[in-house]
């Protein structure tokens, strides 16, 4: 995927989520994506369906689904983490590398507390815009 194409997909995924009360962030590298949403059930499951039904995206896997007591992206109709412009000595990237290896452990139910924890320590780093890397999403 593109610079231009992850831009095209940020900004229409931001408008959609801000219209239906959406939060969440979604990390990318090497055509993997992993993406948290947060809102309203019925706003949560419609896009899930959207997701899901959508041909461009394959092996699409729901890893947990719980309710939560407050959101961990409020303020972000979608952050954004593109690992694949950042350097891989920066330690959240190398924590966050989404190889095939590291994959199925980040993504297991019973890791659903570390897995937040981990997802949520982008937010803290993220700007204005919702993003955490420097690339030309920003």
């Amino acid at each position: 995927m593109s610079p231009q194409e992850l831009k095209e997909l940020l900004k229409l995924a931001r408008t959609h989520n801000r219209k239906t009360g959406i939060t969440g962030f979604l990390m990318y590298q090497d055509m993997r994506f992993i993406q948290l949403i947060e809102g309203p059930d019925r706003s949560v499951y419609r896009l899930w369906e959207n997701i899901r039904r959508d041909t461009r995206h394959t092996r699409i896997t729901l890893n947990f689904l719980q309710k939560i007591d407050h959101r961990l992206f409020l303020d972000w109709s979608m952050g954004f983490a593109n690992l694949a412009g950042m350097s891989s000595r920066q330690p959240d990237v190398e924590q966050a590398s989404l190889s095939h290896q590291n994959l199925p452990h980040l993504l297991r139910e019973e890791n659903v507390d570390r897995t937040l924890e981990f997802i949520s320590s982008f937010r803290n780093k993220l700007n204005k815009d919702g993003n955490y890397s420097t690339s030309v999403l920003n």
